[in-house]
């Protein structure tokens, strides 16, 4: 939804420069910001997560402290659009993550060292007008399992105003919220705004509270950008030794990547991208499955240390 504004702005401000890098530098620079920044038909990442010890609570007991040695993680996500008329349009969003993890013996609450996760979403997002201005209307099914169990069926709806939409800049304000009982924050606000600044010659870009980034052009398909992005990774599995009412639960975790980005527009359809930062952990928990994980109902939770990575992938956009 949120890739929808920038394409929103550009079908209204930009529809004469779609594949034009020609007339000015700024325009130049954003044209660029926009092929790197639409949503990406096909994306394939690698991450590596280096050590990092971490302590093991049962709701506010201490349990131990514990090591994971190294983290492979590999990402895939498709995005299609099914149906697309003029004020709306129907999308579909899937994903696949895997995870291995290396760790010492002693590291006894992994009861694998591979995790899966699958996630599917329709979306349908609406195009209108309040008070002269864009507004946009989302509304996303979900449904998601892992490699040993069906998950759950979840909701997220979304409205999202756009205040200011020209050559140099956009503003929006929105508010989401989460059809989810175990989302102990289930409406947030949502803020978008990108401009250049530094005489032109880098951009703000921030989706709040997703991410902020300082982007800048390097040679002539090529960009670099600072900051850090929220994040949110989680998948289900089955334990018999946690606690004896319950063998199906749910581990989900919070985090900050910062770092930095190069991206290397191929052929304006290949976007090659490299990463590498360090990782905090904001929240790391597991509940019952289909339990909240306020402060009130989680099982485990685990405070990792800083832990560096390093990110390698590939997107696609052949239509």
């Amino acid at each position: 939804m949120l890739f929808t504004v920038s394409a929103f702005a550009q079908e209204s401000n930009l529809s004469n420069s779609n594949d034009s890098m020609q007339i000015k530098q700024e325009l130049y620079f954003k044209s660029l910001a926009e092929k790197f920044s639409q949503t990406r038909k096909l994306n394939i990442s690698y991450n590596n997560y280096g050590s990092t010890n971490f302590k093991t609570y049962f709701k506010e007991n201490y349990l131990g402290k514990n090591e994971i040695e190294n983290t492979h993680d590999v990402s895939v996500n498709v995005n299609l659009d099914v149906l697309k008329k003029k004020k709306w349009k129907l999308t579909y969003s899937g994903y696949y993550n895997y995870q291995n993890f290396e760790y010492d013996s002693n590291t006894s609450f992994i009861s694998s060292p591979d995790l899966h996760y699958l996630s599917s979403a329709f979306s349908v997002t609406y195009f209108s007008v309040l008070n002269k201005k864009p507004i946009i209307y989302n509304a996303s099914l979900i449904a998601d399992a892992s490699g040993e169990m069906l998950g759950r069926i979840k909701g997220l709806v979304s409205a999202t105003y756009v205040l200011k939409a020209d050559k140099k800049s956009v503003l929006t304000i929105g508010l989401g919220a989460t059809i989810d009982p175990t989302n102990p924050f289930p409406v947030f606000p949502i803020v978008t705004y990108t401009k250049p600044i530094f005489n032109g010659k880098w951009r703000l870009d921030m989706v709040l509270p997703a991410k902020i980034m300082l982007q800048t052009q390097l040679g002539q398909t090529g960009r670099v950008s600072l900051g850090s992005e929220l994040g949110t990774s989680n998948t289900y599995f089955k334990d018999n030794q946690i606690v004896n009412f319950a063998n199906k639960f749910e581990f989900r975790q919070t985090h900050i990547k910062s770092g930095i980005t190069y991206e290397y527009l191929l052929k304006n359809k290949i976007v090659l991208t490299a990463k590498a930062g360090v990782l905090n952990v904001i929240r790391s928990r597991v509940s019952e499955k289909g339990e909240s994980f306020s402060d009130n109902n989680y099982l485990l939770e685990f405070k990792p240390t800083t832990a560096p990575y390093i990110n390698l992938g590939v997107s696609f956009n052949p239509f």
